[in-house]
């Protein structure tokens, strides 16, 4: 009828074809157009209901008495021979306010599965930055240790948390190679967290540098390297992504609780014994308690180091019963080294041993100067 009409009008053959053309170019694009819609409304509903594009969760749910959390929504990729899963926390109800906001912040994990494949050492010391934190009173003591990192790991990033650094001297310290100063925003947390000698902030920020790196080596100030971390790393890659000096296993050289040995047993608070549910006379008499040392940790970010020892670790430093509960001073407790304690007594109570812990090999590539007589190695880079 449409050609009817057309001819009727006396148009040209050429002029008709034209117009056919522009209306079959009009009806499909008509067509496309309703597919889409629907297709938009139908999905936009389904996704709104959690019909589609949900994913099992992963793992499965930790709970114990200090948080509970569940790890879902798993998006996997691989990069050259290091498979990375991104997993999205949903966490569940909290009693502290700041909790929410705070795990919001870091949404994804990058976990490094070393229990399902053996991640090559080259690729975890791509990764690796070494992590440390300082206010002013360690400012000259820290340029020491990153001295000692420019030297032996040239192309190693370490990232530094700004605790309370003088402004007049942040300018410079930027410029030193190799260097990122970060403020840390104790604003996030809660407040006993700003009172630094408490240590909560310590483990907050190896959970955040671990979430955004994958592989870190936590240094106090006072750490200098004598080698290179690649050296190390077989041996996190042994105990599940965790390497540590240990510096003994029991607290007792005698049967007495009065016989002091090299163990943070004797500087850990017995309210800290009993927040974890640990007996303490139990614990003294047990033949394998590690004391691992909390100022130099090699972590990989594997499903197992995280529920072993960062889950629990980060909320006994979100609680301050835990942390630091009443009495707690330096002379008779050790805050964030003491939680590893127990942490590892009572979570991974098995892991390490006298013939597994390569403690001659920490010791080798790393040691202790509690002094800032060597801040002078660290080399600017000009920007």
């Amino acid at each position: 009828m449409a050609v009817q009409i057309l001819n009727h009008l006396d148009l040209d053959r050429h002029k008709l074809e034209q117009i056919m053309r522009m209306l079959k170019f009009s009806f499909a694009f008509l067509v496309t157009f309703a597919v889409v819609m629907f297709y938009y409304i139908w999905i936009t509903d389904k996704y709104s209901t959690g019909d589609v594009f949900s994913q099992p969760s992963l793992g499965k749910v930790v709970s114990n008495e200090i948080e509970t959390r569940q790890f879902s929504s798993t998006i996997k990729f691989t990069s050259q021979n290091l498979q990375v899963q991104f997993v999205t926390e949903n966490n569940g109800s909290d009693t502290l306010k700041d909790r929410s906001e705070v795990a919001s912040r870091d949404p994804v994990r990058p976990l490094i599965n070393l229990d399902l494949q053996d991640v090559d050492v080259e690729e975890l010391s791509r990764r690796l930055v070494v992590v440390t934190a300082f206010s002013e009173n360690h400012r000259l003591e820290v340029m020491g240790m990153i001295g000692t990192v420019q030297n032996h790991m040239p192309a190693t990033r370490v990232i530094a948390y700004d605790l309370g650094i003088d402004p007049r001297y942040l300018s410079k310290l930027r410029r030193l190679c190799n260097l990122e100063v970060r403020p840390f925003e104790f604003h996030r947390y809660p407040s006993h967290v700003s009172v630094l000698m408490k240590f909560a902030w310590k483990p907050i920020i190896i959970k955040e540098a671990l979430n955004e790196f994958g592989v870190i080596f936590w240094a106090d100030a006072s750490v200098r390297f004598q080698d290179s971390l690649i050296t190390l790393l077989p041996f996190a890659k042994e105990h599940h992504g965790y390497f540590s000096k240990i510096h003994s296993y029991t607290p007792l050289s005698a049967g007495s609780l009065s016989a002091p040995a090299l163990h943070n047993f004797f500087l850990t608070h017995r309210k800290m014994f009993a927040y974890f549910g640990i007996k303490r006379k139990r614990y003294a008499k047990s033949p394998n308690t590690p004391h691992v040392a909390a100022n130099r940790q090699l972590v990989i970010n594997s499903t197992t180091v995280q529920e072993k020892v960062i889950k629990p670790l980060y909320a006994c430093a979100m609680d301050e019963n835990c942390i630091g509960p009443p009495g707690a001073v330096r002379g008779n407790h050790m805050f964030d080294a003491s939680a590893l304690l127990l942490i590892f007594y009572k979570y991974w109570p098995r892991e390490f041993n006298r013939d597994n812990d390569h403690v001659a090999d920490m010791d080798r590539v790393t040691r202790m100067h509690r002094e800032s007589d060597d801040w002078s190695q660290a080399k600017l880079c000009e920007v």
